[in-house]
């Protein structure tokens, strides 16, 4: 709905009695009026035309420069860290990356409605620093991430949150994303600049603007550059693997990237175990203790970063992806999350969508916070040598209870190989694992 009106509700609404909240409300309806009357259809459009041009000296290049920033930060377009200038020139070497024309809109963006266009991901991309070879994934992820059921609305929302990328295919090696030692974490270009581009996206298009548009309480770091990751395929090759993107249909050789909103960050999950059975009732205990110390969604999923060390054990012992997020499935939604005498108390003031027969179940009851579907649990192999893999909080939202992630290919263009030439992309070594 590209011509949508918005009107910014006062903030928090929870707690408030019904005389202020019935203030509030009679106090907004003359913008509430103006919103929905207001002709938008001519202004929606002007959007997705031309990229507006500002003009910015300085004494020097670094004297630009920072008055650049500090306009950018003024507009509540910036991130917080530098941003390159986006000139003409620098704009045009980043859309070689595509085949796609400047002006087509990929997506429209949330709150604003605004449209992204190619173009404008162009200038955001190189703000970010990013070189015109990540443009195809950057423009994949988007399309993705609008069809996830929460994508946009965990970029408003109150609670921490962030996209999780992971890359999948010929391509990750092609742009050097790191999927091995410290993957999620500093140091790879593309895994830092390609998340940081969508964020910047969600700010200067999608309008998120902290204590107004964007709600989170605390916030997270990774809304920053989001947390791109590359899956080990160097690891899985080694153990007998498919990918997860093999799993779900697509070829060995395809290009494939999965995208969704991660909230509160992980958990990380140390064991070293001496067979895969002991391995997996560890992870069971681990990922269900770690909820039954807060409240969380109501049949949620998991999402696993295994490292290649857990992923080994598991398939030396004849586990297959498949047969893990079964067993995920079938055990993790009998372990209560809840103290016994006190799940109607907890679980109802700290979760208020809880289901509405809730009242009517016994204090003693074994309640899970875990699905029962195994498409709802997410296993990655990422990282490097270590026993230590990451579980994150998969939140189920509305019927018909999607895990919130989505899969597509990426679509490279025709003169890819001379694309990843010219954007001359430094590869980082990294060393092998133990075995």
């Amino acid at each position: 709905m590209p011509d949508l009106g918005i009107w910014v509700t006062p903030h928090p609404v929870a707690g408030k009695s019904g005389d202020i909240l019935r203030q509030e409300a009679q106090a907004a309806m003359g913008d509430i009026i103006h919103a929905l009357t207001r002709p938008r259809e001519k202004e929606a459009k002007q959007t997705a035309k031309e990229i507006k041009t500002i003009s910015i000296e300085g004494a020097d290049l670094f004297d630009a420069t920072e008055k650049f920033n500090r306009y950018c930060l003024k507009e509540r377009w910036s991130d917080g860290l530098p941003l390159l200038p986006p000139t003409r020139e620098k704009v045009d070497w980043i859309l070689t990356g595509t085949d796609r024309a400047p002006d087509e809109v990929v997506v429209q963006a949330r709150p604003s409605g605004r449209a992204v266009t190619v173009e404008a991901i162009a200038v955001n991309a190189f703000m970010a620093g990013a070189l015109p070879a990540y443009m195809p994934v950057i423009i994949t992820a988007l399309e993705a991430w609008d069809q996830t059921p929460f994508g946009w609305g965990s970029v408003t929302t109150t609670s921490p949150a962030a996209p999780l990328i992971v890359v999948k295919g010929p391509i990750a090696k092609q742009l050097d994303i790191n999927s091995k030692s410290n993957a999620a974490g500093y140091g790879w270009r593309a895994n830092t600049v390609i998340g940081r581009a969508i964020e910047l996206i969600f700010k200067t298009v999608g309008g998120a603007i902290p204590g107004i548009t964007d709600m989170s309480i605390a916030g997270d770091a990774r809304t920053i550059t989001s947390t791109v990751v590359a899956e080990n395929e160097d690891a899985l090759n080694d153990i007998g693997w498919p990918t997860h993107t093999e799993s779900q249909g697509f070829s060995k050789e395809a290009n494939v990237l999965t995208i969704g909103p991660a909230f509160w960050g992980f958990e990380e999950i140390w064991i070293k175990a001496d067979s895969a059975e002991e391995l997996l009732r560890c992870l069971i205990w681990e990922v269900s203790t770690k909820v039954r110390e807060g409240i969380m969604g109501w049949g949620g999923g998991l999402l696993l970063l295994m490292c290649p060390e857990h992923a080994k054990m598991l398939a030396q012992g004849g586990w297959t992806r498949e047969k893990v997020t079964n067993y995920f499935a079938t055990t993790l939604p009998k372990r209560w999350c809840f103290p016994k005498g006190q799940l109607r108390d907890v679980y109802k003031a700290a979760y208020p969508r809880a289901p509405k027969d809730l009242k009517e179940l016994p204090d003693d009851i074994l309640l899970s916070g875990y699905s029962a579907d195994p498409k709802d649990y997410l296993i990655f192999v990422v990282g490097g040598a270590g026993n230590e893999s990451q579980s994150w909080r998969v939140w189920r939202w509305t019927p018909p209870y999607d895990p919130g992630f989505v899969t597509r290919e990426i679509k490279v263009p025709k003169n890819w190989d001379k694309i990843v030439e010219q954007s001359q992309i430094q590869t980082m070594p990294m060393p092998k694992l133990p075995w």
